[in-house]
C-alpha cells in the first residue's frame, strides 16, 4: 500500500533466499540473514545497486519456468527502469530483513516502517498453509544469536528437534523476531511501529497517517488502491494456494485465527510468545 503512488518504486524481498534474482545480485545464506557491519562486505554493493534500481535480468531468468514468471520479470524490470528514470523513492518490503534494520538504516540511510501481527494470526496462517520453519536458520548464525537471540538458544535447540510442530516453531520465531522489534524500537525511536491489526480496523486513516508521516503523497489513485484491498466485499482469507493475495475483507481477516486454531493451541502460542507477545496484544486481543 505504501508504493501505491507514483512516487515510490516496489522492490520485493530482496532477501529472499534464493541463489541470486533479479533484484538482488547476492546470494542469502539464510531465511532472516542478519547483516551487520561485521558481515556486510558481501552485501553492500548488491544493495547499492537494488537501490539504484539495477536490475539483473540474467540472474532472474534462471528462476523463469514459463509464461507467468516471464510476464513477472518482465514487469518488474520495466518498474525498475521507470522507477530509476522517474527518481523515485524505493520501497524494499522484507519481513526477512527485520534483524538488520538497524544496519538499513545506518548503512544505507533507510526509513524503517515494521508490522507487526497478532502472534495468533501468524501462526494460524502457517498451519492453515503447512509452512514450516527451521530454528537452524537462526541457530547457524553466530551474529545474530550473539546479538538478538542469545536467551532463546536453548529452546530454539530444543524446537530443531520437532521441525513439523509449526505452532511451538512459529510461536518461537515469532517471539524472536518482535523481542528484537522491541528492542530495535528502544534504541530507534524514530522507527515507525504498526500493528497491522489496526490498519485493517481503519485503513483510510492509517494509511493517511503513514504517507503523513513518511512525506508520501496520498495521491486519490493510492486512496482508491487502499479501499480496493480493504473492503468489506473482497474474500474474508486467502485461498491455500494464493497466499500473497492482497485483496481481502481486512476486518474479518483480523479474526480467522479464531476458527483455524484449537483453544489449546491458542493458549500454547500465548504462553510460548510471552512478553514480547503481551507488549503488542493484551488480554483484549486474545479473548
Amino acid at each position: 500500500m505504501l508504493s501505491a503512488t507514483s512516487s515510490v518504486t516496489y522492490v520485493w524481498e530482496p532477501l529472499h533466499s534464493l541463489p541470486g534474482h533479479g533484484t538482488f545480485a547476492a546470494s542469502v545464506p539464510f531465511w532472516y540473514t542478519y547483516i551487520c557491519e561485521e558481515n556486510e562486505d558481501h552485501f553492500l554493493d548488491a544493495f547499492r545497486r537494488t537501490l539504484e534500481l539495477r536490475y539483473s535480468v540474467r540472474a532472474e531468468l534462471r528462476h523463469v519456468r514459463g509464461p507467468r514468471d516471464f510476464a513477472r520479470m518482465s514487469k518488474q524490470a520495466a518498474s525498475f527502469a521507470s522507477g530509476r528514470l522517474r527518481d523515485t523513492r524505493r520501497l524494499l518490503k522484507d519481513p526477512f530483513a527485520v534483524f538488520s534494520s538497524g544496519w538499513f538504516a545506518r548503512r544505507l540511510g533507510c526509513g524503517v516502517v515494521i508490522s507487526v501481527r497478532h502472534p495468533a494470526a501468524v501462526v494460524s496462517s502457517l498451519k492453515r498453509l503447512r509452512w514450516t520453519f527451521d530454528p537452524a536458520q537462526l541457530l547457524s548464525q553466530p551474529l545474530l544469536m550473539r546479538d538478538w537471540l542469545e536467551p532463546m538458544r536453548e529452546e530454539l535447540e530444543r524446537a530443531r528437534a520437532t521441525p513439523d510442530d509449526i505452532i511451538t516453531n512459529g510461536s518461537l520465531l515469532w517471539r524472536a523476531v518482535y523481542s528484537t522489534v522491541a528492542e530495535l524500537e528502544r534504541r530507534h525511536p524514530e522507527f515507525i511501529v504498526v500493528r497491522s491489526e489496526d490498519l485493517a480496523l481503519d485503513p483510510m486513516s492509517g494509511y493517511e497517517r503513514l504517507y503523513a508521516t513518511l512525506g508520501l503523497e496520498l495521491t486519490p489513485a493510492a486512496a482508491r488502491a487502499v479501499v480496493r484491498s480493504s473492503q468489506g466485499s473482497n474474500k474474508k482469507e486467502v485461498k491455500a494456494d494464493k497466499p500473497i493475495d492482497i485483496r481481502l475483507d481486512s476486518r474479518a481477516n483480523i479474526d480467522n485465527w479464531r476458527h483455524r486454531l484449537e483453544l489449546s493451541e491458542i493458549k500454547r502460542i500465548r504462553s510460548l510468545t510471552g512478553a514480547a507477545g503481551d507488549r503488542y496484544y493484551g488480554d483484549r486481543d486474545w479473548h
